[in-house]
Formats: C-alpha cells, sequence, structure tokens
C-alpha cells in the first residue's frame, strides 16, 4: 500500500488537491461564470493526502501525511487544525452531503 500511495503522492492527482485546497474560494457557482481564485494558505503548503467537500463546497476535511487533519465551514477561505485528531498517515476522507459528519482514515490506525 505505500508503493501506491507513494506512486500517487508523485502523480498527478496530489497536485490538483493541493491546488484545490490552496486556490479554493470562488466568486460564483453559476456556470458560464467568470471565477476568481484565491491562494489561502492559513492550511500551510503539504504534499495532501485527502480532501473531501460538502455538495455545496462549504464543508471541507483536508489530511496529508504525518499531519493533522484540516477542516473549513466557509468555502476554504479559513482552515482550522483539528489537532485532537492527532498527527497521522490520513489516506481517506468523507464529508457528508450536508456537511455535519465528517470521517477521516489514517493508514493502519483507526477511523
Amino acid at each position: 500500500m505505500k508503493q501506491i500511495r507513494k506512486y500517487i503522492k508523485h502523480s498527478f492527482f496530489v497536485p490538483v488537491a493541493v491546488l484545490f485546497v490552496s486556490l479554493i474560494t470562488v466568486s460564483s457557482a453559476f456556470a458560464g461564470a467568470i471565477y476568481t481564485w484565491t491562494n489561502q494558505t492559513s492550511s500551510g503548503s503539504h504534499y495532501w493526502d485527502t480532501i473531501s467537500s460538502s455538495s455545496t463546497g462549504q464543508y471541507l476535511l483536508a489530511g496529508y501525511d504525518g499531519g493533522d487533519l484540516y477542516t473549513s465551514a466557509n468555502y476554504g477561505v479559513t482552515w482550522i487544525a483539528e489537532s485532537s485528531s492527532g498527527s497521522s498517515d490520513w489516506i481517506y476522507s468523507a464529508v457528508s452531503s450536508s456537511g455535519q459528519y465528517q470521517v477521516a482514515v489514517p493508514y493502519g490506525g483507526d477511523i
């Protein structure tokens, strides 16, 4: 599994996740609209392994190898390190459609 994760870390998907986390703020959600991207640095720069979103994009959950989970409740404008989750090798995350429920799974650990 670690070899697969290493490959994924250096593949196309991680830069997309980094881009998504660092450039998340969008000025409009309507098709055909002009979008404005704003670099968000409050979560720091990491090799993000997982990121999940509620159906509207308001609630976000992200995690990276050897670090805390980060949450946002305002479309990614600000990020909070959830240090109570402990540092881990976060590989999967999910957020319910409403954003009320969030879950993350570390490599080789408990939910």
